[in-house]
């Protein structure tokens, strides 16, 4: 590679670096952290979202090997989805996590476009 191009691709490393903070310092993320612990440190959330993705993992296993589900593990999974509707931690997890999620959905729209646009006036 030449050194004017290792120039531009430690300049636009160094951008993607400043980029990488600026989104970790935001309130955003720091939300969606600050309730990762949270969810973290509540051992019955936490145990039941386990207890969750082990059915769920069930589940799939079943589906995929065209097997169907016992009446008791539909109950359970009812029962389990039912509680995670209503836990307001898990909720709010969810909340901070879409709102993370659209953030980020933002920055790789402006990422395309702006190399779009590059690309555009480039050719």
């Amino acid at each position: 590679m030449l050194n004017s191009d290792q120039e531009e691709v430690g300049r636009i490393l160094q951008l993607a670096e400043r980029l990488g903070c600026a989104i970790g310092a935001s309130p955003l993320y720091r939300k969606l952290q600050e309730i990762d612990r949270k969810l973290d440190a509540d051992g019955e959330t936490k145990q039941l979202l386990l207890d969750y993705q082990l059915l769920a993992k069930r589940f799939e296993e079943k589906r995929s090997s065209k097997e169907e589900a016992t009446a008791e593990q539909v109950r359970l999974k009812r029962l389990l989805e039912r509680r995670i509707r209503e836990n307001p931690l898990i909720l709010e997890f969810l909340r901070a996590q879409a709102d993370f999620a659209e953030l980020m959905a933002g920055v790789r729209k402006t990422l395309q476009e702006a190399i779009g646009t590059k690309l555009e006036t480039e050719i």
